[in-house]
């Protein structure tokens, strides 16, 4: 599945609708894919977004091939592949990545 990557459309949206499309767990962890995402994955020297999937916490975000994974360490999560879900992102958090990104370049 291909991950619609939003966030290089309008860096400045906070939040969407997505539809969940995978759902793994993996090291104690829940792994969630969706259909499209807001949250920037850990790159290029930059640090990841974090947020929430409808009220769960997103401690980490990556990219592998066509999909971004969104992970969660709440197992509980009641969650299915299908739902939609307000995804948002903690906006001072990406605020700061994108002030200190800029200052790298300039440096």
């Amino acid at each position: 599945m291909n991950t619609i990557r939003r966030f290089k459309e309008d860096v400045y949206l906070k939040e969407c609708t997505a539809k969940i499309t995978g759902l793994a767990e993996k090291d104690g962890k829940i792994h969630i894919t969706l259909d499209q995402t807001i949250f920037f994955p850990t790159g290029g020297g930059q640090s990841c977004d974090i947020g929430t999937i409808g009220n769960l916490p997103v401690i980490d975000v990556y990219e592998t091939a066509d999909d971004i994974f969104h992970v969660t360490d709440q197992v509980d999560h009641g969650l299915s592949i299908g739902d939609d879900v307000t995804i948002a992102i903690d906006w001072p958090h990406r605020f700061d990545n994108m002030q200190r990104h800029c200052g790298e370049h300039i440096l």
